[in-house]
């Protein structure tokens, strides 16, 4: 055998050499998940070095079986509980109610003294004095009906107020950072306060008054201007005429 013939002997060793361990690259990366022609490749160009190196990354890991989410079937716990209705809009005998009214001036006025303060004062007095069904009671059960109605009252008007401290403070933080004017419209603030006037839609809110005699009634979600303050004072007032 010449010269040329041993080059090609040495040359299908080698390609069966590279065979062997492209086929031991390709077994172990597909045995740890890994790509199986990619590790083929190198370890077919580079031998027992790229079988170490895959071997060196560990054994395979076993995957993760698939469970789908649980969600808690509870429509039997849900089937078990009573579904709590919407109150009705009356749970009195409103045509009872009416013709005493009308027939009843004791109880006339007393319906009027609750409506007074509200509908749902009326309501409540009619509530408890059909189950009652006696007149000697209308005074006190006005009575507490005004003490609720105080209590809410008193409650709203600590939110209104909250509410007003809260927005006040926070325009007068901006203002202040920013030398007295105000960064929305580069006016000088010359007065503001919270505002508590007939305009209720603007309770909770303050009343701003710029050097130029220019008003701004504001809470969080509305701004009204007025060229004047008593122009703004006004405005609340016309509010409050039937």
């Amino acid at each position: 055998m010449g010269i040329g013939g041993e080059y090609i002997m040495l040359f299908l060793i080698a390609v069966v050499i590279m065979g062997v361990f492209a086929m031991i690259g390709y077994n172990m990366a597909a045995a740890r998940n890994k790509d199986p022609m990619t590790w083929a490749i190198l370890c077919g160009l580079t031998g027992l070095i790229g079988v170490l190196i895959l071997a060196a990354t560990g054994e395979a890991k076993a995957e993760i079986p698939y469970e789908p989410l649980r969600v808690r079937d509870d429509s039997a716990s849900r089937a078990a509980r009573p579904v709590e209705s919407a109150a009705p809009a009356h749970t009195y005998d409103k045509a009872k109610w009416e013709v005493l009214k009308e027939v009843d001036n004791d109880i006339s006025r007393s319906s009027a003294m609750a409506l007074q303060l509200g509908a749902k004062y009326e309501q409540m007095l009619a509530e408890k004095y059909l189950t009652l069904g006696d007149k000697s009671y209308l005074p006190a059960l006005l009575t507490k009906l005004k003490e609720q109605y105080d209590a809410e009252q008193g409650a709203a008007a600590a939110i209104t107020n909250s509410s007003a401290a809260a927005e006040y403070e926070k325009f007068m933080t901006k203002v202040s950072a920013n030398d007295g004017v105000d960064p929305d419209n580069g006016l000088r603030v010359v007065k503001a306060v919270e505002y508590n006037g007939p305009a209720s839609s603007y309770h909770g809110g303050i009343k701003v008054v710029y050097e130029n005699g220019r008003t701004v009634l504001r809470n969080k979600s509305m701004t009204r201007p007025f060229d004047t303050e008593a122009k703004a004072d006004e405005w609340g007032l016309d509010l409050t005429k039937p």
